[in-house]
């Protein structure tokens, strides 16, 4: 039986560029009814609570291998902290996964995650997320909507590093502007997609020229 290293998964992961562009491609997607998802029905686990569906969904759309299971948020922070891919402090890297636990929101324990888009000047992080709400006051752990999201460190319990294929990642920097401009990309067509189309670059400058 043939094995394979370490290394040879690694030069097989997707790039942080392709994570970003099919996370990106579903910005303004709104779950119909509540809890129910095309992120759900990929995993056979509608009606339910997304965010981490949502994460798994554009990962294995991106053909990263292995990804953990953190449709449940806790274990997916047991995965990532077994693999010793945890982090807690420093900046955080574009495509890292991000956990997080709101202040006030009567769930005192990680209940939500999303993927980071840019570390930003202000140490906030853009991050696109699953099932959170595009208004600061609906509910960010259960919103029912794919939103940019810049998020405040102290929500933050901390992230994960997958291993990427190294590459340049321009994409961030046009989701940036796009979270400025309010830009929703998503298109409905197949209610599983089996094949994201990469939409950044053209909606940033749709965008821009507003």
């Amino acid at each position: 039986m043939t094995t394979c290293c370490k290394w040879c998964i690694l030069a097989k992961q997707p790039t942080i560029q392709k994570i970003l562009d099919i996370a990106y491609s579903q910005v303004g997607y709104v779950e119909k009814p509540v809890n129910i998802t095309k992120y759900g029905r990929h995993f056979k686990s509608n009606p339910a609570q997304w965010c981490g569906l949502f994460v798994m969904w554009v990962f294995e759309k991106a053909g990263y291998h292995d990804f953990p299971n953190t449709a449940y948020t806790p274990n997916g922070v047991k995965e990532w902290k077994a693999r010793k891919l945890w982090k807690t402090s420093g900046e955080v890297k574009p495509g890292s996964i991000v956990y997080f636990d709101f202040k006030g929101d009567g769930i005192d324990r990680v209940s939500h995650v999303g993927i980071a888009v840019l570390h930003l000047a202000n140490n906030q992080v853009l991050c696109i997320e699953g099932n959170t709400s595009s208004s600061i006051q609906g509910d960010q752990r259960n919103g029912g909507e794919v939103c940019i999201k810049s998020r405040h460190p102290n929500d933050i319990v901390g992230w994960a590093e997958p291993e990427y294929e190294k590459a340049w990642h321009p994409i961030a920097s046009e989701i940036f502007q796009a979270y400025h401009h309010g830009a929703k990309p998503y298109q409905e067509t197949d209610p599983d997609e089996t094949d994201p189309k990469p939409v950044a670059k053209k909606a940033a400058k749709k965008v821009a020229k507003k």
